[in-house]
């Protein structure tokens, strides 16, 4: 008979707990606040709640998404650098080296880039080819263009007015300006 009660209280008690779990996360999702309703051209309006639940009306119907929270949108854009200024590679940039410009350096060096049609850069300082690197092997950051030579040679490639093209390391180390 005690076996039989402790099974019964132990029955009802689960039941009593999973109930008010129940009704806990109903409760919370029936919260309901005024919205605020902005209207918008072509017959559409948008509804914002205060949990920043938005809700669109066009001539289809209602669709729902979340906007962003305002009081944190300037915090994370900092935080993740969306603010900062960033420069957009020129499409006329991807092509640089076909310009057959020259280059040279504080020191008198001249800096001549070559292009052949098997995709082959070659960088020749006074006449010599000293550096050869292939035309899709670079990493790009913001707009420069960093090479990576046959012999391990660093070359960035900064497109600008005048551009510049940098030796990494090696006897011609340093900056080369467009002439």
């Amino acid at each position: 008979m005690m076996k039989r009660n402790i099974r019964y209280l132990m029955v009802v008690f689960m039941a009593v707990v999973m109930l008010f779990g129940l009704n806990g996360c109903s409760i919370n999702a029936q919260v309901e606040t005024e919205p605020i309703v902005i209207e918008v051209e072509d017959g559409q309006t948008v509804e914002e709640v205060e949990n920043k639940q938005i809700v669109e009306q066009d001539n289809s119907g209602w669709i729902e998404g979340t906007a962003p929270n305002e009081e944190h949108s300037d915090i994370e854009k900092a935080s993740s650098g969306e603010d900062l200024d960033k420069v957009v590679p020129s499409a006329a940039d991807d092509d640089w080296y076909m310009k057959g410009n020259i280059y040279t350096d504080d020191k008198g060096n001249r800096l001549e880039v070559f292009f052949n049609d098997y995709g082959v850069l070659e960088f020749a300082v006074n006449g010599l080819s000293m550096y050869i690197t292939t035309v899709d092997n670079f990493q790009q950051e913001n707009n420069w263009k960093v090479y990576t030579c046959d012999d391990g040679t660093i070359i960035g490639y900064f497109p600008g007015e005048p551009a510049h093209i940098e030796i990494g390391d090696g006897d011609y180390a340093g900056l080369y300006e467009e002439q």
